[in-house]
Parts: structure tokens; C-alpha cells; sequence
């Protein structure tokens, strides 16, 4: 399962599409149906951990943070959450809003800048799929700055994976 900010959602739209589209191939990934659920509350309640939470905002970091499994991973914007949790699980801090800001010129994308870490990152969909899905349900127009936000998040994934592997090799 994977956790999103609802702070950090800016597209019901969009996100439905790749809500759907994700849980598609999640589901031929892990070969059964996941678990849907009509409300926050009824989620809260019957849930098992997280394998993967994208925090934009501090209290998204605070709330749900515990929820992870000892191998989740944990994707902070690393400007607006300064407090990250001790845990077993993997941490990753990227600056998504302030990318998403200087880099493609507009904060709204910056949820589909994370998407693009979480897909390179997780593993679990195909980048073309997941360009498929933004192309089909972006507002007309939009197609070119979504996409360029997408290889933004793709390209911070490298660079956190890299950084990562230089700390393991220093120690």
C-alpha cells in the first residue's frame, strides 16, 4: 500500500487516473485485488502498514510515519518537514516543492515531481505507464509541464539513490 499527503494532492482528477492505473499493476504485481475503502476513518481502522508514505508537510510526517513497515520507505520534502522519525525504514529528502517551483516554474506539479521519485524509486509501475496516465488525464494543455515535473522526480530519484549509495560506501 502507499500513503499520500492529502495536504499535497492538487488534481482529484489526475490522481484517480493514477490511483486506478496504480492499482491496476499493483495488483498484477502482487497478484490480488487491494483493499479499497470508503473513508480516512474506516482506512485508519482496518489497515496493515505502510509500504511506502510521501510526506509534503510536517503533520503528514508526524501522523503517519509510525504506520510504516520496518522495510517502507519514507519520502519527506526535505524543506517542510524538518523532524523525521527514527525508524527501520528507508528515508528520503528531496526538496519536491521548491524542484517543482524553480525548476519547472510552478508548484502545482509538485505532487507529479513526487510521482516521479516514487515510480523510479518503488519499482512497482512502468515510467511509461505512469506517462501514459498523465497524458491521458492532465488538463488539456498541461501535458508538457506535467511530463517535464515527471522527469524532474525521475531525475531526484537517481540523485537520491546516489547519495545513498556514497553514505553506505563511507561507512
Amino acid at each position: 500500500r502507499t500513503g499520500v499527503d492529502p495536504a499535497g494532492g492538487n488534481d482529484h482528477d489526475l490522481g484517480d487516473a493514477l490511483g486506478s492505473r496504480l492499482r491496476h499493476e499493483a495488483e498484477a504485481f502482487v497478484g490480488q485485488p487491494l483493499q479499497r475503502f470508503d473513508t480516512l476513518a474506516e482506512m485508519e481502522s482496518r489497515t496493515e502498514r505502510l509500504d511506502l508514505l510521501l510526506a509534503l508537510t510536517q503533520e503528514a510526517c508526524d501522523r503517519y510515519a509510525a504506520d510504516l513497515k520496518p522495510t517502507g520507505i519514507l519520502l519527506v520534502d526535505s524543506d517542510a518537514v524538518k523532524r523525521v522519525p527514527d525508524g527501520p525504514f528507508r528515508v528520503l529528502r528531496a526538496q519536491v516543492i521548491q524542484c517543482a517551483r524553480d525548476v519547472i516554474g510552478r508548484e502545482i506539479v509538485a505532487n507529479i515531481v513526487a510521482l516521479g521519485i516514487i515510480t523510479r524509486i518503488a519499482g512497482v509501475i512502468t515510467e511509461d505507464s505512469v506517462r501514459e496516465a498523465i497524458l491521458t488525464r492532465v488538463p488539456k494543455g498541461t501535458e508538457e509541464i506535467n511530463l517535464k515535473a515527471f522527469e524532474l522526480g525521475l531525475s531526484l530519484a537517481d540523485r537520491l539513490v546516489a547519495e545513498e549509495a556514497g553514505r553506505a560506501g563511507a561507512n
